[in-house]
């Protein structure tokens, strides 16, 4: 049985095995390099704001998926911003 995202989350903020990390990340893979290529940018600059996203995320506020491109989204123009 594969665990949600939200599952995921909660049993890695319990254990801090980074191991769950490492399947949250091959499981949402995908939306990051969507993202990174919306924006036209390197797939590292999505990862921050997945992390933030793990971080920041609350089961009663909202769905992960979400959030991370919130995240994701944010940590991208930032970056630029500075570039700037």
């Amino acid at each position: 049985m594969t665990m949600t995202n939200e599952q995921l989350i909660r049993e890695y903020r319990r254990t801090q095995n980074d191991d769950l990390l490492g399947t949250l990340y091959e499981k949402n893979e995908k939306l990051l390099w969507r993202i990174a290529h919306e924006y036209n940018c390197d797939i590292d600059e999505t990862y921050l704001g997945f992390m933030k996203a793990i971080q920041k995320f609350d089961e009663t506020k909202g769905n992960f998926t979400t959030l991370v491109y919130t995240c994701c989204r944010n940590e991208i123009l930032m970056a630029r911003r500075k570039r700037q």
